[in-house]
């Protein structure tokens, strides 16, 4: 499954990298495929993984999802 978040503050590549990285720490993310351009963030899982979740790590790290 994919589900693509759209990322509304991630301007550069730290905020990217660290996006990446706190999507790829929830339970059930098996990748992540980050568009700094677009400001998004493809995230690739086998089993399901609420939208929730991914928006709430995110929220966690200061980063906000357009909805």
């Amino acid at each position: 499954m994919t589900q693509t978040l759209k990322v509304t503050n991630m301007k550069c590549e730290h905020c990217a990298a660290a996006v990446k990285e706190t999507l790829e720490n929830v339970s059930g993310v098996e990748s992540v495929l980050i568009n700094l351009d677009e400001q998004t963030a493809t995230v690739e899982h086998s089993e399901h993984v609420k939208t929730e979740d991914l928006v709430d790590a995110l929220a966690n790290e200061g980063y906000r999802v357009a909805k």
